[in-house]
């Protein structure tokens, strides 16, 4: 992954609900591996180096970083979005098995 650049920052929408990073670590959804807060430093990881590729949503104001309720819902359901199926191999040799066995159930009156 490339190093951080500030240029690459998403900015968030000015009418979401707008939190300070260490605002936004106490919202009652953030939890660590063990019911407690997540740290300060994950939440500026997940801003800087994302994870998996995708990053939270952020921008400065002054000298603050600043994030969004909202930005945090997008991060997640990012995250937890569902994988694409991979791909199946259809070699000959599989093609011709499933078709044989297609066959046999067809025989026994399965299918």
């Amino acid at each position: 992954m490339p190093p951080f650049n500030r240029t690459d920052w998403k900015l968030i929408d000015p009418t979401e609900q707008i939190l300070t990073l260490n605002e936004a670590r106490r919202l009652p959804f953030l939890k660590g591996r063990f019911g407690n807060r997540i740290s300060l430093r994950t939440l500026h990881r997940w801003r800087s180096r994302g994870v998996g590729g995708i990053r939270l949503d952020s921008m400065k104001c002054g000298g603050t970083v600043v994030t969004s309720v909202e930005a945090v819902h997008r991060f997640l359901a990012q995250l937890n979005a569902i994988p694409a199926a991979p791909a199946v191999n259809r070699s000959s040799g599989c093609v011709s098995s499933l078709r044989r066995a297609e066959q046999q159930l067809d025989q026994a009156g399965i299918v």
